[in-house]
Order: structure tokens, then sequence, then C-alpha cells
């Protein structure tokens, strides 16, 4: 085999592994915010072990939870925003080194 012909398998299985790698991170993303979709909707609902066991799967994995910002704690929700998402968001969260 050449070095071009070689060179051009090279790149033909990076952008394999490009690809895959790609279509895992939108699967985890995927997964990730259906998750905290559902810790959301238990929430609201008044739900708090549900809730409260789903954050603390999310944050084994690393990942934190970011409440909105509609003026509410997370022990009081308002009544307004039964039924309704209440603008969480998500992030990994690296623990430090030091």
């Amino acid at each position: 085999m050449s070095l071009i012909a070689a060179t051009k398998e090279i790149e033909r299985l990076l952008d394999n592994l490009k690809r895959q790698a790609e279509t895992q991170q939108r699967t985890y993303f995927a997964v990730i915010t259906g998750m905290v979709a559902l810790q959301q909707k238990h929430r609201v609902a008044g739900n708090y072990a549900v809730s409260d066991e789903i954050r603390a799967v999310l944050n084994v994995a690393g990942v934190e939870i970011v409440q909105g910002t509609d003026g509410y704690t997370f022990d009081k929700i308002p009544k307004s925003l039964a039924g309704r998402p209440v603008g969480d968001t998500w992030r990994i969260s690296v623990p430090r080194n030091d």
C-alpha cells in the first residue's frame, strides 16, 4: 500500500470515528436533557422524593442542574408554574483535582 493510499485510509477511519463520537454525544445529551425534564416535572408536581433521586443520579454522573430564573426556590415552586416547564438547564460539573 502506498503512502498516499494509507493516508487516505487513515483519514477515512478518523472521519468514521468522529461521526461515531458525535452520535454518542448527541445521544448522551438527549438522555440527560430528558432526565432533567423528568426531574423538573416531578419537582413542579411536588414529588420531591422522586425529584431528589433523579437529581442525585444526575449529580453522580457529573451533571449539575442549574435552576431557572423564575424566582422560586427549590422547596417553594409557585402554583402558577404547576404543570409547566420551569426553565432549568444543566451543565457538566467537572470535579477539580486540587
